[in-house]
């Protein structure tokens, strides 16, 4: 991984630097001045010979190895919190991932020299748009400083959504819903996506214009629906017996629902076997 970063001295070398600095200047004047003094040279050149040596000490010195340390900024730390996020969210859900960092705990992190690695890390057994995305910084496989950095998700994704007000028991079609692309962050998992067909399905709650179509809320069409007529076949052991009812809930097949007989206006439980056809047995 490339550092990206600034290549600066740490705090501690650059106090070390200048307190080397100050120490040479001193010592190399009271030699000039003594050396002059019983030579009679001219202070100049040997001014200009100081500036020289000193500069040379500090190239010196800012090339040696312990001189140097590598700043990763703020913004180099969330663009790859941002793309390491993005990428497992992804493994787990479909749809484009938008990952917000809203804070990190640092404005630059000083690390020595070596192979860089940014660990990052979130929970992917329950997806939740607000969550903590654990970071560690590595060089040379050793942790030099860990943290946690809060992010938001968004997910956006083609999904069926209402055209129309929608009333529980209504069937869908294609006069009131429709394909949208809609962030779906608070209910990435339930939304209907695209690729699912819907029309004929019935749903079991209001919907509103503009709103998702949740995929807890919709079942498909029952073989047997309330207030249809059925017919009721009685059976026992010994005979079998075909009367008129209705219907007092919803039924598909293997089901048992409750019908009522309206002859003698009596409910019953029974199994629906077959297009408004329910079993009871005596």
């Amino acid at each position: 991984m490339s550092y990206q970063s600034i290549t600066n001295m740490n705090q501690y070398s650059r106090k070390t630097c200048i307190h080397l600095l100050i120490a040479a200047d001193s010592v190399f004047l009271k030699y000039c001045n003594y050396m002059s003094y019983f030579a009679s040279l001219p202070l100049r050149p040997l001014t200009l010979l100081k500036n020289l040596i000193l500069t040379l000490f500090l190239i010196l010195f800012l090339l040696s190895g312990k001189a140097y340390a590598y700043t990763l900024n703020s913004q180099f730390l969330t663009n790859q919190i941002k793309n390491s996020v993005a990428d497992q969210i992804s493994s787990i859900m479909p749809g484009k991932i938008v990952v917000n960092v809203k804070s990190i705990p640092y404005r630059n992190i000083d690390i020595p020299p070596g192979k860089l690695k940014i660990n990052v890390s979130v929970n992917l057994r329950y997806f939740t748009p607000n969550t903590i995305a654990r970071v560690s910084v590595l060089v040379n496989d050793k942790e030099i400083t860990a943290f946690g950095v809060p992010v938001r998700l968004q997910v956006w994704d083609k999904v069926w959504v209402a055209t129309d007000t929608i009333y529980r028991g209504e069937t869908l079609s294609a006069t009131n819903i429709k394909v949208e692309n809609k962030e779906i962050s608070l209910n990435a998992e339930k939304a209907i996506k695209e690729n699912i067909l819907l029309e004929g399905n019935l749903v079991r709650k209001n919907f509103v214009p503009g709103e998702v179509i949740d995929m807890r809320f919709i079942e498909s069409v029952p073989t047997i629906m309330k207030s249809s007529q059925v017919s009721l076949i009685f059976k026992t052991r010994l005979i079998t017996v075909n009367l008129s009812g209705e219907a007092l809930a919803n039924g598909k097949m293997g089901d048992y629902i409750k019908v009522r007989n309206k002859n003698y206006k009596k409910d019953y439980i029974g199994k629906v076997i077959g297009v408004n056809t329910v079993l009871i047995n005596l």
